[in-house]
């Protein structure tokens, strides 16, 4: 396999866009199960945390998208628990899952994997979401259960996701737009290209100028990959069969299906009990 001398900011050789890929499917190292073990001790006993809200699932995809930095994955958990189950009144992430499946169909698409193996993050977000509580928690619950299954693999895990984000879809004003956009942005994720699809010109400024006020709070690597780009592009890019069917793609899983059978098979450590 060939390799370009150049890394990224994982510290990982680059591939060429033509070469193969080395997966990242070897079994949870002693550093990676510690890191786990190290977060959820801390958020339990230092942070008073119920372990009833620690899951092991939650843990694996904060603390492997925080790249095994235990503080900064206990901040990263503090906010989701906070900012998100708290203030969203999820009640029970993993409760009976039938009522999310109009949300995962109208607001993300299966997408399948990148040129790297890297699972693709598609959010289509033309689904109105009502301004009132129960919706809403309905809706971050999605939202959260998509965007664990979208890692729910050991080289996606350790190496972050591809992003497709399309916004040519109009729709009406609930109010609570503002709102949701702060949750997106609270919810953990390592993207590693980010494709913006469908703006028009004027939008195009708009979300430019977005951009370049995100960028002096944010972390700029992640701003500098992000490029706006048509569904022909992305297939160019990111994978011969990435676009979703309802954009034109092959016939794929329903999402909710495809979400069910991710967290279904996703990989735990089979941490020891809380002693």
């Amino acid at each position: 396999m060939k390799k370009d001398d150049a890394k990224d900011d994982l510290g990982l050789s680059k591939l060429t866009i033509e070469d193969d890929y080395t997966r990242d499917d070897h079994p949870y190292t002693e550093e990676e199960k510690q890191a786990v073990i190290d977060v959820r001790k801390i958020l339990v006993t230092d942070k008073g945390l119920n372990p009833s809200n620690v899951s092991e699932i939650e843990l694996i995809f904060i603390t492997l998208t925080c790249k095994c930095r235990v503080d900064e994955a206990v901040k990263k958990f503090m906010i989701y628990h906070e900012d998100l189950i708290q203030k969203f009144e999820v009640t029970n992430v993993w409760a009976d899952q039938k009522e999310l499946i109009d949300e995962y169909r109208y607001n993300f698409a299966m997408a399948g994997t990148d040129k790297e193996g890297r699972q693709i993050s598609w959010v289509t977000g033309n689904r109105l979401t009502e301004n009132n509580k129960e919706a809403e928690c309905i809706h971050i619950r999605a939202c959260l259960l998509y965007n664990m299954a979208v890692v729910a693999d050991l080289h996606t895990l350790r190496n972050g996701i591809c992003m497709v984000i399309v916004t040519n879809k109009k729709k009406k004003k609930s109010g609570n737009e503002k709102r949701l956009q702060v949750a997106y942005q609270t919810i953990p994720s390592r993207p590693q290209a980010i494709y913006i699809v469908g703006t028009n010109t004027i939008m195009r400024v708009a979300i430019n100028v977005l951009i370049a006020v995100a960028s002096v709070f944010s972390n700029s690597k992640v701003i500098g990959r992000v490029q706006f780009a048509s569904l022909e592009k992305v297939e160019e890019d990111v994978a011969e069969n990435a676009i979703p069917d309802k954009f034109g793609g092959d016939k794929k899983i329903e999402t909710h299906a495809w979400v069910k059978e991710r967290l279904d098979n996703f990989p735990r450590m089979d941490l020891p009990a809380l002693t």
